[in-house]
């Protein structure tokens, strides 16, 4: 085997190149919504700085510090090494962590190669262990050379679980390695376009944002008013309508400019997309600047959620994502992981579902009238225990503010979307069971479909409040994996008969839910 600094048999640290790893993840990261909680101090800052000049750079110059920052103290106190049967990985420099991978749950070793480790013929190396995100292990910046033996050392050894049947030793897994992939799906220029127009998620950046860019908006504009508050007040009073328009232009520029980043976005990780498979595994390959893969083992897979927002249905697509779950959930708490399939159509649907489910294909039109609705008292239900509270509250701030005159207009407003949005939730809410799998369709504006294999559900329940005693209503309650799924508002009698066609399903079926 290549030798890395030093003997792998022993802790090694990664190259220095792997700083410009570490920087892109965490840049990365700063593009995930949840990184609006970051915003309050940032608007601190400058409500402490309140010189739009200096908080400019004050953030220009201490954010790329506190990124390489980190970036080089997570390559200081980074280690690997192997033995014969396991990875080890030491990683912290508060909270120290230690991993340790044994080769059996090791699925695969996916090979990524960034732009900028390219010309130093350096890649990432990440060990798949399914699902297990927490426990996963990337190794950055390490010759291309190390991380192929690295990739053979490991699918060498002994790799069948403790307690596995044969369909898992290493035989079977040594020849579906050999396999040569079939490709199954790419995606064109189109698809990638419609897939960044219809799954724009800088909208939520920009209004988490807003906050903090109203107030650098305001200031300048009051500079622009201490300066140029003649002409500004002429051409509101003689040319109000050459306003109104500049601001329209205005807005439809910000729209625009959201919408080509959002399709920007999507080629540099969509691009060169290719999903292939094996007997046992799919893998998706993509990227621009950086070509990353991921593999998933189709016998893992727990339920199929195809998804389609209202934007989508303009252009007749649908996001496919295949959910999958760790097999040592129960000991390390962790969560489903997800494989999407991004801008499909119907017939891309049904071929990728049968991928999973042989035997159950899914076509969105074909099976929607065969969906049966929920009871009409969901609407009931959701009107009393949702829109009443918050509309009362909404009600009560508005009568006590200063301008009460069209509070009673806005609350009745509110009643009345209220209203129409719990009847849009229950007109899309329907469920049927076709052989062994369960089909469940919701949404609002956009549809949700979720394949579930009955003989996968953990546990089932039916449960009632006590209104729903009275008319002999329930809801019927189950898990997958770690993902827990409830459909309201049925009939007692349905409700029992779905538990008992599930629990029929589980005891009489002799296919494995991992």
């Amino acid at each position: 085997m290549s030798k890395f600094a030093g003997d792998p048999y022993h802790w090694q640290r990664l190259s220095p190149w792997s700083i410009l790893y570490f920087i892109g993840r965490i840049m990365r990261g700063m593009l995930d919504p949840n990184i609006i909680v970051f915003l309050a101090p940032v608007y601190g800052l400058y409500q402490v700085i309140d010189d739009t000049a200096y908080f400019i750079l004050a953030l220009g110059l201490g954010v790329p510090a506190l990124i390489i920052g980190s970036a080089a103290l997570q390559y200081l106190f980074f280690f690997f090494r192997l033995d014969d049967n396991n990875f080890h990985i030491k990683r912290g420099l508060l909270f120290k962590r230690q991993v340790d991978l044994p080769f059996y749950r090791i699925q695969d070793v996916h090979i990524d190669k960034p732009f900028y480790f390219k010309p130093l013929k350096l890649v990432s190396a990440t060990l798949d262990t399914a699902g297990s995100s927490e426990n996963e292990a990337v190794l950055a910046a390490v010759p291309d050379t190390f991380a192929d033996d690295l990739r053979e050392w490991i699918f060498s050894r002994d790799r069948q679980q403790p307690g596995a049947d044969e369909a898992a030793g290493p035989e079977t897994q040594q020849e579906a390695l050999k396999q040569q992939p079939e490709l199954v799906l790419t995606r064109t220029p189109y698809d990638i376009f419609v897939h960044g127009i219809t799954n724009n998620k800088v909208w939520i950046i920009l209004a988490a944002l807003f906050p903090l860019i109203d107030r650098i908006i305001q200031s300048q504009w009051d500079r622009v008013m201490e300066q140029h508050a003649t002409e500004i007040d002429a051409l509101l009073t003689t040319g109000a309508h050459i306003a109104y328009g500049m601001v329209a232009l205005l807005v439809l520029a910000v729209i625009i400019l959201m919408m080509l980043l959002s399709v920007i976005g999507s080629f540099i990780l969509l691009h060169g997309y290719a999903l292939t498979r094996t007997a046992d595994t799919l893998s998706r390959e993509s990227g621009l600047l950086s070509r990353n893969q991921i593999n998933l083992k189709i016998r893992r897979v727990q339920f199929i959620q195809i998804k389609q927002s209202l934007f989508d249905r303009l252009f007749s697509r649908f996001n496919l994502t295949y959910r999958q779950l760790d097999p040592e959930y129960n000991a390390q708490g962790q969560s489903n992981a997800t494989f999407l399939v991004p801008s499909v159509t119907a017939t891309e649907v049904q071929r990728l579902t049968a991928i999973a489910f042989p035997d159950q294909t899914m076509d969105p039109g074909a099976l929607e009238g065969l969906f049966n609705r929920v009871s009409p008292r969901y609407i009931l239900q959701e009107f009393f225990l949702k829109t009443v509270p918050l509309v009362t509250i909404a009600g009560v701030l508005l009568f006590t503010g200063t301008e009460t005159s069209h509070a009673g207009a806005i609350v009745a407003a509110l009643l009345v979307a209220g209203v129409l949005i719990n009847w849009l939730r229950w007109y899309r809410w329907g469920y049927f069971q076709n052989g062994e799998y369960l089909f469940i369709r919701k949404g609002l504006l956009g549809k949700l479909f979720v394949i579930i294999p009955a003989f996968k559900l953990q546990q089932a329940s039916v449960d009632q409040s006590y209104p729903m005693v009275l008319n002999r209503h329930a809801h019927f309650s189950f898990a997958v994996g770690l993902s827990g799924f409830r459909i309201p508002y049925l009939g007692l009698d349905n409700a029992i008969a779905l538990m008992d066609k599930a629990l029929y399903d589980i005891e009489a079926s002799r296919k494995s839910w991992m």
